[in-house]
């Protein structure tokens, strides 16, 4: 029994150096992380919903310009990736599908400016994003993404890249919404509904999303009374696409790892202690007991906690219809929600196609507020 005793002593004083530099760990999941990127993210939506639109692109680049220090960032990567942090304490980066709708909107913005390079560069990133997922099904399902680069590429005098756009497009076995020999001169997209919902689920530990439209919204789109075909886009169906969460993937590797380190440290904790005392030395046995401890430590301290923080003001749908305009003559493009005939458009304006236009299409946003 003494040499049972003296292999426990002699382990914590081997120990009491680790346990000490690991007393702090587990307040680093109360801390919270900086909420710059989605501030921005945020305050945009809000300034384009009223409007806003210089105020909304200041606020966006900036926090696509944040997002890459963070990636370029040694230190915020390396705590990005720890173990030892819970995801709202680091930096938001956001999920992938709300990194894609900042790139969307901010192509959209470009696009309107007549700077279609970087237009074209801001959708790209859109299918960019997506590489994180595995499948090919996951990385493209912003589908109006492929559309919305073609049609950049287009207006870049680009007849090729526009054409290997189209056939990307058509690759994912979708039909494309308008005729290759007849391409629209106009989209029109427009928002409805509310943004996913992000929830931290712990048996099992995962981040889930709530669709919090209940339904969506039927539409109306018409040019001078004639209907038009709408097409929508919604958003909880990028944010759950499979293997695009990140959180998922961090809190996987995080619980696996928990679970390992934990089973193997009270193993080596009882080995520890059936050899003290035996023939085998107190030596070994207080090196298992050290070993075992620090496992459990290890597996303590690792903290399994996804990110909830969510950019709340975002859409639950993008709707869009692609059209094709009379020359030289403006029609009435009106928009109402046809759940009633009494319903009054909610977007009222007049189009017009000119042969100035050089084949490039017209995007006509319509945000929430309007």
């Amino acid at each position: 029994m003494i040499f049972f005793w003296k292999a426990r002593f002699f382990s914590l004083l081997l120990f009491f150096p680790f346990l000490f530099s690991c007393s702090n760990l587990r307040d680093r999941q109360n801390l919270q992380g900086n909420d710059q990127v989605l501030q921005w993210m945020m305050g945009g939506k809000t300034a384009l919903d009223n409007g806003q639109t210089a105020n909304a692109f200041s606020q966006w680049q900036k926090a696509a310009d944040l997002l890459d220090q963070i990636w370029a960032n040694k230190e915020g990567a390396k705590k990005a990736g720890s173990l030892w942090y819970g995801e709202l304490a680091k930096e938001f980066r956001g999920e992938p599908y709300e990194r894609m709708m900042l790139y969307f909107y901010l192509g959209i913005l470009f696009y309107q400016n007549e700077d279609y390079g970087n237009a074209q560069a801001a959708f790209k990133q859109i299918s960019i994003q997506g590489q994180e997922a595995k499948t090919v099904e996951a990385q493209y399902v912003f589908r109006l993404a492929l559309l919305l680069e073609a049609f950049a590429l287009k207006a870049l005098n680009s007849e090729g890249g526009y054409q290997n756009a189209l056939q990307l497009y058509l690759a994912q076995g979708w039909e494309l919404p308008f005729s290759l020999e007849k391409p629209p001169q106009a989209l029109v997209i427009f928002e409805g509904g509310t943004a996913p919902k992000k929830e931290w689920q712990k048996s099992p530990e995962k981040l889930i999303y709530q669709d919090t439209n209940s339904k969506q919204d039927l539409i109306d789109l018409s040019l001078d009374g004639v209907s038009k075909i709408v097409y929508r886009q919604r958003i909880f169906d990028i944010a759950q696409a499979k293997g695009l969460r990140e959180a998922d993937k961090y809190a996987q590797g995080k619980s696996q790892t928990k679970d390992v380190t934990q089973k193997t440290g009270n193993v080596a904790t009882q080995i520890g202690s059936n050899l003290a005392g035996s023939d085998s030395g107190d030596k070994l046995a207080a090196a298992l007991i050290v070993g075992g401890l620090a496992a459990q430590i290890f597996s303590y301290n690792i903290v399994v906690q996804g990110d909830t923080r969510a950019w709340v003001n975002l859409p639950g749908y993008l709707y869009y219809s692609f059209l094709n305009l009379p020359p030289d003559k403006a029609v009435n493009l009106q928009v109402k929600k046809s759940d009633s005939l009494d319903n009054p458009p909610f977007f009222s304006q007049l189009l017009t196609s000119s042969s100035s236009d050089g084949g490039r299409v017209k995007i006509l946003y319509i945000p929430s507020g309007k």
